[in-house]
């Protein structure tokens, strides 16, 4: 050995001089629609019939909580066009500006559990 002591770099970590690696696009957060003002899930049952939700909105920014929120799913999320639901952002006119699909059942229930989504009537 030569005497002279290796730095070592905790993982995650860049060591001193090399620069941080950035995150694979696949995990960065789908861009958002700046009209995004509220959050709501739909889904189609078994019998061919579509359930629509409540609507979820943040008080304090619309903006900030649609895309903390939307951070906080992308483990429930898909790319696929078959899914369990749909999380649709809604404007402040209530209309849909994007949609995204959500995998299966458990996530389904998480988003409507966190977002306190009830059926609409």
């Amino acid at each position: 050995m030569s005497g002279q002591r290796q730095s070592r770099s905790r993982p995650g970590r860049a060591a001193a001089g090399q620069s941080a690696r950035r995150t694979p696009a696949k995990r960065r957060t789908a861009s958002l629609s700046r009209e995004a003002h509220a959050l709501t899930v739909f889904r189609v049952l078994k019998n061919g019939e579509g359930r629509a939700y409540t609507a979820t909105t943040f008080p304090a920014d619309p903006f900030a909580g649609c895309a903390r929120f939307l951070r906080l799913a992308r483990f429930w999320l898909t790319d696929d066009a078959d899914g369990y639901g749909v999380l649709d952002v809604l404007n402040a006119n209530g209309d849909i500006v994007q949609d995204f699909t959500i995998k299966d059942a458990a996530g389904f229930q998480q988003i409507k559990r966190r977002l306190h989504l009830r059926v609409e009537h």
